[in-house]
């Protein structure tokens, strides 16, 4: 599915690595101050460099997967509004036009025809602005292609939903 599923952690090993590293230094630093300030280490601080670190990048990577999974909720239910809303239109253009596999796959792969399927999302979405408005997509393609005669069915179910 998308980045971030099921609470699969998106960093790598290599980033704890470095944050045990981190850790291991700066508490080694600060049981050498004390130490400095009593005359020598204490045994129980020096046992903790063992565990004391790996605690601390353990929590780290628990809160690193959980946030990651609880903001990938939000960008999962965005993503699949607006497959749901590609998937009605598309299914109006099949009913609509005559349109090959081929025809629908130049669609799908057409970077300016997906930027504008997303547009006419937003306005559903958010409504209209000065600089995202119907008008607008109307004008993003010649009169007569493929995508404007698909992008006008897109409008025209904009339509009906707004």
């Amino acid at each position: 599915m998308c980045h971030g599923d099921n609470m699969k952690n998106t960093r790598g090993w290599k980033h704890y690595a470095i944050f045990y590293g981190l850790a291991l230094i700066f508490y080694f630093i600060y049981i050498s101050v004390l130490a400095l300030q009593n005359d020598g280490y204490d045994p129980g601080l020096l046992i903790g460099t063992i565990y004391l670190p790996v605690i601390f990048v353990g929590l780290m990577f628990v809160f690193d997967t959980i946030f990651d999974t609880i903001l990938s909720r939000g960008k999962r239910k965005k993503k699949s509004d607006f497959d749901a809303f590609a998937r009605s239109c598309t299914l109006e253009i099949q009913k609509q036009c005559d349109f090959s596999l081929e025809d629908f796959r130049r669609l799908r792969q057409n970077g300016r025809f997906q930027k504008a399927l997303q547009q006419a999302y937003r306005i559903k979405t958010e409504g209209e602005t000065d600089e995202l408005n119907m008008v607008v997509l109307e004008k993003k393609f010649k009169k007569n292609t493929r995508e404007a005669i698909a992008l006008e069915i897109v409008i025209k179910q904009l339509g009906k939903s707004i």
